[in-house]
């Protein structure tokens, strides 16, 4: 009778550790998933600044729409994140929500941008493209911690449009 017990102790002790890997491999992958559709949006934005600065700013409600755009989806691949945060630590939750909210900053109601915010969306183009965001520049997909790097470094380089104005 103690060896049944013995054994079957082993066998359920193996297939909760199991599951506790299956569980956490999977929380692993959602937030490389939801990390990647991040940067995807990131470059998104940067790629419509960067063409209406080609195009001398003719049509500038472009660049709210994405970034209106970006944000939602952006917001809902951090809330994924969040979700994982058994896999995440609370530093990488503050980077992302920081950066998230400075960029945020940047959304205006109305349609018409005004010369300032073009100005602040010109510098949000280049302090993501020289964080390694952007149209054309090679990105680390499926690697979370080299996310992050980008995402502590974006949160110290991102600057708040409103101090602009």
């Amino acid at each position: 009778m103690k060896n049944v017990i013995f054994y079957t102790s082993i066998v359920l002790n193996i297939l909760l550790i199991i599951v506790v890997f299956f569980i956490y491999s999977k929380l692993d992958s959602n937030k490389e998933i939801a990390s990647n559709e991040i940067q995807h949006q990131l470059i998104e934005l940067e790629s419509v600044i960067g063409e209406q600065m080609q195009l001398s700013w003719s049509n500038p409600e472009l660049v709210t729409r994405q970034l209106d755009k970006s944000l939602k989806t952006m917001q809902r691949s951090f809330e994924l994140i969040e979700k994982s945060s058994i896999a995440v630590n609370k530093s990488d939750i503050e980077a992302i929500d920081s950066v998230l909210g400075k960029l945020e900053l940047y959304k205006k109601a109305e349609s018409h941008v005004e010369p300032q915010e073009v100005d602040s969306f010109e510098r949000l183009s280049a302090t993501l493209r020289k964080e390694g965001v952007g149209q054309g520049i090679t990105i680390t997909v499926n690697n979370y911690d080299a996310f992050i790097g980008k995402m502590k470094a974006l949160d110290n380089e991102i600057e708040n449009p409103l101090d602009k104005e």
